[in-house]
């Protein structure tokens, strides 16, 4: 049937080797499939062949049809390869395709015997080589292909080639057109990201085998044995069998050697047959290992010779974790033995066996950890007390790790070093410290650095270490020394705290810029689920801080501290419960909570009201008696002691960890100790603000041997300070310059008429297209009237009616309806058409109507009286006038004063697609109120009506459910009031659509809510519509994007990717979305912010993240973070409102919006907040209005950063840097992160902005 198709097509003119997209002629397609077996029939490929089809004909490969017809594995389809070679005469049998392969490799790499004779026989090249090197001989041996293999070495093919399995591969690097680099942003990486880059392989090694190992390996055995005896290579041979772990055939050649100076041989590596067993074979075979080794031993194979990277046998063996039966072995046999030999890197055995740490801190592998290190200490007399160069885990890294692999041992090289009990406490790894420090590591043992083991315990942050260092029986499920000082070391899992492990891993199905988004997606749903309260999008942000601690049980020698501000210390049992449970928990602190049922496990109890006044209770530290040999004197290069880096455990930063100082100043470290600076402890801690470690070294300080005074603590932080990128920054008037703009505008527009303010006839009219609103004849007022009517007796709020009546005359007809509709205000309500033959008949019916409704006469209108139960008029807004848009162009010729990334971050907050699409989103009329035309005084009196409907509604709320004779009549007047300022507000606010008879009351707080954070976002817009507007006025004198920065009230100074404060601030962000994308980050300061924090004199200071669209920005860098405009006079506060913040940047970011639909970068603002005294709660209510000694509301969320982590930054701040993880409460929390909200923008200063990738 086939052929008969092909005949037809070519008798209708088809070109038989026309070409598919892939260049397969029909004849390449017809031998692919052919399957090749030897009953197969040709009979299609012969007919092609007989018209004329091209033998030679190559496709987008370059496959000829001989070359597919040999790729098909472990056939040998020699009546298809024959047909082809004899209509090709033999020409071309070695023609290669694009990756080098030829006929005969094919055939070789499929197994096709019979067709690799047939092609050698016209003529194929027998030592041909693919892309990567091999020839046809190395092709069937490496398919496993034996009798093709000993074919082509009878044919005499080479012998010398190895088998190359891959070539070595590089990453590949996408090229960038400069254009693209332009374009592109950068993307700022976090210092322990970097670290886990820097460790990723940048190139994959090539792999390659001898041909006898290939032989062994696919169990070749005719094949070996005739490379055996063709080649002579016996040391080869063995180290291919133990490259293979195939011991037994190991042991066969050995014996079959006589000649023992041919085994003593070394590869290109300089290896001998001792690197091989070590290096290569399979640790899960000790017993054979043994056999192999006593073999090569009585072979006289030197057993302690180093290879060319100075590699012993036995450090090959502690570098690959061999069995411990082998390295007994290769210690006890070597007569030679040196415990402290070193390789070319400077590096010991120890330094080779805990090189790679994923495998000796596995938890399934202490046993075997423990007996190799049993054998090296015990047995091989290794020390513990050596240096060696494999990268710590960055410090940022606080109380997490990085899934990766080990850096390669034989590539990786530092400039610092470090020990094996420093890598064990750098990793939390309280387990195997103990057990190094047992098995005698000594604890002052320093790094190339000169910090000691303690130094690095303290610069942790990490209190459980610190008692191990100090006390070698410390127990950590007790929080104690332990009795049993006469029992061996044992190695356990144990941690000194809860690690998390980050993986930066991107899956390849993802795009690493959507992850947020997922994160995201993910926590609004679950915030949506939990959340009680919804908030404004600006005001919207939350924060997790879980900073209390829980009680400890009174001990002797206690320190007074308040427990709010101690956020570094650990309590035992704290810690205890982290490792074991996975979440953070406390102690009781509300006696009253204790009588409740059902009371979660460990969680911590709150009381509904309570306050941080409420939670500085005592904390009572716990001293450990110091019986280890640690010498706390020792200091580092700088003169630092323990005590130094205890106060300031971070560059540019403290933890303010006062048990830890307790800790060491009850060891009897030296407190008064100066480093080469000439500051003590002290010193460093007011320098700090350490305010919780000045507490404790005064309280130490005071008793014998120092007897000193107590030295008050005065808070004094460093002036947080931001460069001007632009010198001498002359501030535009944008007001006056915008007016100016304005004017222009209005004097080319020229005067609009009225014929637009006509009244509209109504949407549910069936002649609305064709009709148009009667009026009087002589008076020329429309027959158009909407009433109203509050009926108070339908349930607790009323019932908001109205009643419409318009008369319509059709355009094309002498017909006029009477058209009426009634309901509740908001919904569409009846209507009923009722036609007339004249405007008489239909107005007499209109005037009865009116009269009935409302009682007044329609020709006394202007008259009009309210009378009790009746309907009322429903006043009708003054008239507008549409509004020209403005067109805004920002680009420009003049060039810039601005580097490029404040050029690049202005550009965003200003682009004109994205507030236009702002005012899209609220919904606005724009032809009454388009972006450019907004008016702050418009906006002004809107807030003003919602102040006074706010209040309205308090007064109706009071009263709804008792409804007594004496207070109704007040009553119906406040909702009738509530109904009229309402319809003036959204005269004010013109909503798109909106009719009169539409607007719903404002009748409940959510509905003002929502249209509070309108006006919010109204008010920024609209700053943001002054400046431009100022912009394009000025745009011949100065670069627009210059015009709009220089117009806010701030610095704003790029921050580079290594500076501390970006990577505190990626610390942050990557501890809640460690996929995020930064851009940029800024210091950002405000004129006046500084002065007003400082003159609130209020403590407890934070950074906490704020989220908002982007079109709030360039109003929020112009006037800060409001809680309500100036310009309104503060008449307490509307439910919901006040400023939001979140310390974790997953929260914050899904508040984060822009609008324009070619950008996907967002912003977020990390500002500095005074929080003083919270009032603290798992929820928020509808009086979240504040006392007196109360500054701002804590809302506790199910997840918060680790508090042993907030680090005071020098400019007095507190940033959170832990990990999040959960948190437990009774009441439970019911939003997925802590909120925080402050009533006083006073207490509010911005401090860092980040752009990011959303």
């Amino acid at each position: 049937d086939t052929i008969a198709m092909i005949q037809t097509l070519l008798q209708a003119g088809a070109d038989i080797n026309s070409v598919d997209i892939d260049r397969n002629t029909p004849l390449h397609l017809a031998v692919q499939h052919n399957k090749g077996h030897s009953d197969t029939s040709t009979s299609l490929e012969e007919f092609l062949l007989d018209r004329g089809a091209n033998a030679f004909a190559k496709n987008k490969e370059l496959n000829m049809p001989l070359h597919i017809a040999l790729q098909k594995n472990g056939v040998d389809p020699i009546e298809l390869c024959s047909l082809l070679t004899s209509v090709m005469r033999d020409q071309k049998v070695d023609e290669r395709n694009e990756k080098g392969f030829t006929p005969l490799l094919y055939a070789a790499s499929s197994g096709a015997t019979i067709c690799c004779m047939h092609l050698l026989q016209r003529g194929a090249n027998l030592e041909v080589k693919e892309y990567r090197g091999n020839t046809p001989l190395n092709m069937a041996i490496y398919g496993g292909f034996d009798s093709c293999a000993i074919m082509l070495m009878q044919r005499k093919a080479s012998l010398s080639f190895p088998i190359v399995i891959s070539l070595p591969q590089k990453e590949e690097v996408k090229k960038e057109t400069e254009e693209e680099k332009k374009k592109k942003r950068p993307v700022l990486t976090w210092r322990p990201k970097k670290q886990w880059k820097s460790q990723q392989p940048k190139a994959l090694p090539g792999e390659s085998i001898t041909i006898f190992e290939g032989a062994v390996k696919n169990d070749l055995t005719g094949v070996a044995h005739m490379l055996l005896d063709a080649l002579g290579m016996p040391m080869e041979a063995v180290e291919s069998a133990l490259n293979l772990s195939k011991f037994y055939l190991a042991l066969r050649l050995l014996r079959r050697i006589p000649d023992v100076s041919r085994l003593h041989a070394k590869n290109k590596e300089g290896q001998n047959l001792f690197h091989v067993l070590a290096l290569k074979t399979s640790r899960h075979d000790p017993d054979l290992q043994i056999k192999v080794a006593g073999a090569l031993l009585e072979k006289r194979v030197p057993i302690g010779d180093k290879d060319k990277h100075g590699f012993t046998p036995l450090m090959y063996a502690a570098l690959k974790h061999q069995s411990v039966a082998l390295a007994k072995f290769l210690i006890e046999n070597d007569l030679k033995f040196d415990s402290k030999v070193k390789d070319t890197r400077n590096r010991d055995i120890m330094a080779a066996f805990m090189w790679d740490y994923n495998w000796v801190a596995d938890k399934f592998k202490v046993e075997e950890v423990k007996d190799w290190l049993d054998t090296l200490i015990d047995f091989g007399h290794v020390s513990l007390d050596t240096l060696y160069d494999h990268p710590l885990p960055d410090p940022l890294l606080l109380g997490a790790s990085v899934s990766c692999e080990q850096p390669d041992y034989f590539t990786t090289h530092c400039k610092e070093s470090t020990s094996p009990l420093i890598f064990a406490i750098r990793n939390y790894d309280l387990g195997l410290a103990k057990y190094l420090l047992q098995k005698g590591a000594n604890p002052n043992f320093a790094d190339s650095n000169g910090l000691t083991a303690m130094m690095h315990a303290v610069r942790m942050n990490d209190v459980k270490m610190v008692k191990l260092l100090l006390n070698y029986n410390y127990d950590v499920a007790t929080d104690e020394p332990s009795d049993a000082t006469d029992l061996k070391p044992q190695l356990s899992k144990e941690q000194s705290r809860q690690v998390l492990a980050i993986n930066f891993e991107v899956p390849k199905d993802k795009n690493p810029d959507d992850l947020l988004d997922e994160e995201v997606a993910e926590e609004v749903e679950e915030d949506e689920a939990i959340s009680l309260s919804k908030h404004t999008e600006e005001n919207e942000d939350s924060v997790d801080l879980g900073d209390e601690n829980e009680e400890e049980e009174p001990v002797v020698d206690e320190i007074e501290v308040d427990d709010d501000e101690n956020k570094g210390s650990e309590g035992s049992d704290h810690d205890t419960d982290i490792v074991e449970e996975g979440i953070t928990t406390f102690a009781t602190l509300d006696e009253e909570a204790e009588q409740e049922p059902a009371i979660p496990e460990n969680a911590l109890k709150l009381s509904l009201v309570r306050h941080v006044s409420q939670m500085n209770k005592e904390r009572e530290f716990i001293s450990i008696p110091k019986t280890s040999t640690v010498d706390l004197s020792v200091v580092d290069k700088n003169g630092w002691t323990a005590v130094h880096h205890a106060v300031c455990s971070l560059s540019n930063a403290t933890f303010d960890n006062a048990e830890i100082v307790y800790l060491l100043g009850k060891a009897e470290a030296p407190l008064e100790a100066k480093n080469n600076a000439g500051e003590t402890a002290i010193d460093l801690a007011q320098k700090t603000d350490a305010e919780n470690i000045v507490k404790v070294l005064n309280k130490l300080l005071i008793l014998p041997p120092y007897n000193k005074a107590s030295q008050p603590f005065t808070r004094n932080p460093q002036a947080f300070t931001v460069e001007e990128v632009v010198p001498g920054k002359a501030k535009p008037d944008i007001r006056v310059d915008a007016e100016e703009m304005l004017n222009k505008l209005d004097s080319i527009a020229g005067a609009k008429g009225d014929k637009e303010d006509l009244p509209k006839v109504d949407d549910n009219c069936e002649i609305k297209n064709t009709g148009e609103v009667a009026s009087h004849a002589s008076t020329n007022i429309p027959y158009d009237v909407t009433l109203s009517k509050v009926d108070v007796s339908c349930n607790a709020w009323g019932m908001y009616n109205f009643y419409k009546l318009q008369i319509v005359r059709h355009t094309g007809k002498n017909l006029y309806i009477l058209f009426t509709r009634w309901g509740r205000i908001g919904d569409r309500g009846q209507y009923q058409h009722t036609p007339f033959q004249s405007l008489a008949e239909a107005a007499k019916e209109f005037c009865k109507i009116f009269r009935s409704k409302t009682g007044n006469d329609w020709s006394q209108i202007s008259k009009f009286q309210n009378h009790p139960k009746k309907y009322r008029l429903m006043p009708k807004p003054e008239k507008q006038h549409k509004q020209l848009k403005v067109e805004f162009i920002l680009e420009s010729k003049l060039p810039t004063k601005l580097p490029e990334p404040v050029f690049d971050l202005i550009s965003e907050l200003s682009n004109v697609n994205m507030l236009t699409a702002s005012t899209h989103k609220f919904g606005l009329d724009e032809s009454f109120m388009p972006f450019g035309r907004i008016k702050r005084e418009t906006l002004l009196d809107a807030r003003r009506l919602l102040t006074e409907i706010s209040e309205l509604i308090d007064k109706v709320t009071k009263v709804r459910n008792n409804l007594t004779a004496d207070v109704q009549a007040e009553y119906q007047s406040n909702c009738e009031e509530i109904a009229k300022l309402t319809n003036e507000y959204y005269h004010l606010v013109p909503i798109s659509g909106l009719e009169s008879e539409h607007i719903q009351p404002i009748t409940e707080k959510k509905m003002l809510r929502d249209q509070t954070k309108l006006l919010a976002d109204l008010m920024d817009l609209q700053i943001a519509n002054t400046v431009l507007l100022g912009a394009k006025l000025r745009n011949s004198e100065i670069n627009p994007i210059d015009y709009i920065y220089n117009s806010l009230d701030c610095r704003i100074q790029p921050l580079t990717e290594d500076n501390p404060e970006t990577q505190f601030v990626l610390t942050n962000i990557h501890a809640s979305v460690p996929t995020a994308n930064i851009n940029r980050v800024f210091k950002v300061a405000r004129e006046g912010e500084n002065a007003r924090l400082a003159a609130l004199t209020m403590p407890n200071h934070q950074l906490l993240w704020h989220g908002s669209s982007m079109s709030n920005f360039i109003s929020i860098l112009s006037r800060g973070l409001l809680v309500t405009p100036p310009e309104v006079p503060w008449t307490g506060h509307l439910f919901g409102e006040g400023i939001y913040f979140a310390d974790t940047f997953l929260k914050s970011s899904h508040y984060c919006h822009n609008h324009n639909p070619k950008s996907t970068c967002k912003v977020m603002l990390l500002c500095e907040v005074a929080l003083g005294n919270p009032k603290i709660d798992v929820k928020h209510g509808d009086e979240d209005h504040l006392d007196d000694d109360i500054n701002s509301l804590k809302i506790l969320g199910q997840k918060a950063p680790v508090p042993d982590f907030d680090g005071r930054l020098p400019f007095g701040a507190v940033l959170s840097l832990g990990q999040v993880q959960k948190m437990l409460y009774h009441p439970p929390a019911r939003i997925a992160h802590n909120e925080y909200i402050v009533h006083n923008s006073s207490q509010v200063a911005i401090r860092y902005l980040v752009l990011f990738n959303g």
